[in-house]
C-alpha cells in the first residue's frame, strides 16, 4: 500500500541500506540539480514512515539530495508501508524495473515537447533539462541519421560520441562509416569523420562529386609512442628512403614529415587496405541483416498460414 503526501524535506532521513551513494562532483548529478532547480522533482521519491513525523528514503536518494542543494523546503513523496529490512530489496526491484529510454526515442520525445510548447525555446528546454544548448543540439542531430544508424545507436552498437559525429555526415555517405562507427574508439573515429566532412564541403564548393566508394587519404598524426620508437630505433625511415630513392637530407626530412602525418606511401597503403576491409565488412553486415529480415518475414508468413482455418 502507498499514498501520496507533501512533506518537509527536513523530515526525510537517509536509510541505513542504500543501493548507491551520491557523487556530487559527477556531471550527471550536477545536471539533476539543474533540472530540479528549473522544474522541481517531477517523479516523487518513495519513503516509509519511521515515526515522530520523520520518513526514511526507500528510493530517490539522488533526488532528495538535489532537492536540498537547490533549497526546496517541501516535496511530494509516495509513502510505502514497508519494513526497514525490506528497503534494499525494494530499491533493487525498482532499479530492475526501470527501462532506460534509448537515445533516439529520447530525442523524439524532446522534439515533441518543443512542438507542444510553441513558446519554448531551445535555451528554455536546455535549462529545464539541466543540459547545455550544445548537448541539446547534438541530441537533435541524431535525427539526421539514417534509420539503420539510428537503430544501431539505440541498441548501443554505436556510442553517442561516434553517433554525434556520424550525424554530421550527409545521409547518402553514412553507410560507408557504419562499421567504423561501431568498432573504432571516438578519438579515432571523430577526427576521421571530421576530415571527410571538411573534404566533402571543399568538393561541393568546387563543384566536384565525392564518391563514397572511392578511398580518400586523410592526414592523421602518428601516435607519440610510435614517433618516439622510430627515433630510438629507425625501422620505417630506411624503408621510406629506399622506396622513394631519396638522396638528400631535405628529401629525407620531407619523407619524415609525411610519415608523421601518415601521408607517406606506406601509411596511405595501410589506410587503404583498412578502408577496403571495412567496406567488405560493411557489405557483409548489410547482407547478413538483409537475410535476417527476409528469414523473419518468411517465418512470420509461415506462422500466419499455419493459423488459418483448415491449415
Amino acid at each position: 500500500m502507498s499514498n501520496m503526501k507533501t512533506i518537509p524535506v527536513s523530515s526525510i532521513r537517509q536509510s541505513k541500506e542504500m543501493l548507491r551513494g551520491v557523487n556530487k562532483e559527477k556531471d550527471k548529478y550536477k545536471e539533476l540539480v539543474q533540472s530540479v532547480r528549473s522544474a522541481g522533482i517531477l517523479n516523487p521519491i518513495t519513503v516509509r514512515d519511521i515515526g515522530d513525523g520523520t520518513y526514511g528514503i526507500v528510493n530517490g536518494f539522488q533526488r532528495w539530495n538535489a532537492a536540498q542543494d537547490v533549497g526546496l523546503t517541501e516535496i511530494d513523496v509516495k509513502v510505502l508501508d514497508i519494513a526497514e529490512a525490506d528497503v534494499l530489496e525494494a530499491q533493487i526491484i525498482s532499479n530492475a524495473q526501470v527501462i532506460e529510454t534509448t537515445p533516439v526515442e529520447y530525442t523524439k520525445a524532446l522534439i515533441q515537447m518543443l512542438r507542444m510548447n510553441p513558446t519554448m525555446t531551445m535555451g528554455d528546454l536546455a535549462r529545464r533539462l539541466g543540459k547545455s544548448t550544445t548537448w541539446l543540439s547534438d541530441r537533435f542531430h541524431l535525427m539526421s541519421l539514417k534509420d539503420e544508424a539510428q537503430t544501431l545507436v539505440d541498441s548501443g552498437a554505436i556510442g553517442l560520441a561516434n553517433a554525434y559525429s556520424l550525424a554530421k555526415v550527409p545521409p547518402e555517405h553514412q553507410d560507408q562509416f557504419l562499421v567504423a562507427a561501431q568498432t573504432q574508439p571516438s578519438q579515432e573515429f571523430v577526427p576521421t569523420v571530421q576530415a571527410f566532412v571538411k573534404n566533402l564541403r571543399t568538393q561541393i564548393r568546387e563543384g566536384k562529386a565525392n564518391n563514397p566508394n572511392v578511398f580518400i587519404p586523410r592526414n592523421k598524426l602518428q601516435k607519440l609512442a610510435d614517433i618516439t620508437a622510430e627515433l630510438e630505433a629507425p625501422k620505417v625511415g630506411p624503408v621510406l628512403i629506399a622506396n622513394a630513392g631519396a638522396t638528400t637530407a631535405q628529401q629525407g626530412f620531407e619523407l619524415g614529415l609525411k610519415w608523421a602525418i601518415q601521408a607517406d606511401a606506406l601509411s596511405v597503403d595501410a589506410a587503404k587496405k583498412k578502408w577496403e576491409n571495412d567496406q567488405k565488412e560493411h557489405e557483409e553486415l548489410l547482407a547478413k541483416r538483409k537475410k535476417e529480415r527476409e528469414d523473419k518475414k518468411k517465418a512470420e508468413a509461415e506462422k500466419n498460414v499455419s493459423t488459418l482455418p483448415g491449415a
